[in-house]
């Protein structure tokens, strides 16, 4: 995939250009950012059937706590995993990067634009396929 998506990232509007930071940005919002998605949906969906395959669901409705507490700790979970996944894309905006010979690497738009904006974007999406 990341060879895929590196070959059109030095073109824009046919004319061969530095694969910049923002257009890095751009192809991890746009081609990555599906990937995670259906990775968030299938280990949700893993995540709350789990209990019901090994039969452990009524045992842990008996339980004296907050359903809160197990739902809450499954959004962890998640979001643990999404914020490994977005610091691989970053890892891998910054190979395509340095494979086409740019090295400006502006390490702080790369947090402030994937792990701010897209990482809240995902904790809404986490929470919706959670609750």
């Amino acid at each position: 995939m990341l060879t895929m998506t590196s070959s059109s990232t030095g073109n824009m509007y046919e004319t061969a250009s530095y694969p910049v930071t923002f257009s890095m940005v751009e192809l991890i919002n746009g081609t990555f950012n599906m990937l995670l998605s259906i990775f968030i949906a299938l280990m949700a969906g893993e995540l709350i059937w789990r209990e019901r395959n090994t039969q452990c669901n009524e045992i842990n409705d008996t339980l004296p706590i907050s359903s809160l507490i197990p739902a809450s700790s499954k959004l962890a979970a998640l979001m643990s995993t999404v914020i490994v996944f977005l610091s691989l894309f970053v890892i891998a905006g910054i190979i395509i990067q340095s494979s086409k010979g740019f090295y400006d690497f502006q390490v702080w738009q790369y947090i402030t634009s994937i792990f701010g904006f897209e990482l809240i974007e995902n904790v809404f999406n986490n929470a919706v396929f959670v609750y």
